[in-house]
Formats: structure tokens, C-alpha cells, sequence
């Protein structure tokens, strides 16, 4: 079975390092995750970034500007696992 992570961030400077960290130390291991941004000005796209660059399993982003809203964001992220 392969595992997706879809992960939906706005403005989630604060908590977003410590939500990538937690998924990353599952006692099952995630395949991917898929983060989805919602037009975030606050840093969060460069933490996510600099947690790609070491992290064990792809991290995709897909960034949006304009923003897509919270249904949009979600469904957008999604769409691009290819978990099971």
C-alpha cells in the first residue's frame, strides 16, 4: 500500500515545520506528501522547502496565487497524490 499525505497550508509559518516533522516520524512511513499553498506571504513556503531538501520521502508544493480557498486547496492536493 502506498501512503499520501495531502497537507493544506495559509499562513502556516507557526505550525507547519512541527506538522512536516511529525509526518515524517510516523512509525509507518508516509510515501509523499503533497502540500498545498494557499497563497501564503509569511515563510511557510521556505520552510517547507528547506524540510524537502533533507526529508527521506518527496515532498511536492503546489503553490497557489490567487488563492483557491479551502475546498479548492484541498481538492487540488489531492488530485496530485498518487497514494492509494
Amino acid at each position: 500500500m502506498r501512503v499520501s499525505v495531502a497537507l493544506c497550508t495559509h499562513q502556516g509559518a507557526r505550525f507547519v515545520e512541527e506538522q512536516l516533522r511529525s509526518i515524517l516520524s510516523q512509525t509507518r512511513p508516509v510515501d509523499e506528501i503533497v502540500v498545498g499553498d494557499d497563497a501564503s506571504t509569511d515563510g511557510t513556503l521556505a520552510i517547507v522547502e528547506r524540510i524537502a531538501t533533507s526529508a527521506s520521502v518527496p515532498i511536492v508544493v503546489a503553490r497557489h496565487e490567487p488563492a483557491l480557498g479551502l475546498v479548492g486547496n484541498f481538492s487540488d492536493a489531492i488530485a496530485r497524490t498518487t497514494g492509494d
